[in-house]
């Protein structure tokens, strides 16, 4: 097996393992990407079950309030992102 197919497969087998709810939250994230832009300039944006959860300026402080509000996740990890001030929304 070449080395790319093998990459692929190893990608593919990856994805399959990440929960399904974290590419449903990351789609959400695409979607609603200008609306987070505006909302949420220089923070950083914790989103689960496709709401945000959890946003500041200080990750920390964004982790501890997403903990908050998310409650037990089971250790599912909530898709998490920094917006740049000034970030232009296409």
């Amino acid at each position: 097996m070449a080395v790319e197919a093998q990459e692929r497969v190893i990608v593919e087998e990856t994805r399959r393992s990440i929960p399904r709810r974290f590419w449903d939250d990351e789609a959400w994230v695409s979607e609603h990407w200008d609306e987070l832009c505006k909302q949420y300039p220089d923070q950083w944006v914790i989103v689960y079950n496709k709401a945000v959860v959890g946003a500041d300026r200080d990750l920390g402080v964004a982790s501890d309030v997403a903990e908050v509000n998310i409650g037990q996740s089971n250790g599912m990890a909530p898709v998490t992102f920094y917006i740049p001030e000034g970030h232009r929304v296409l």
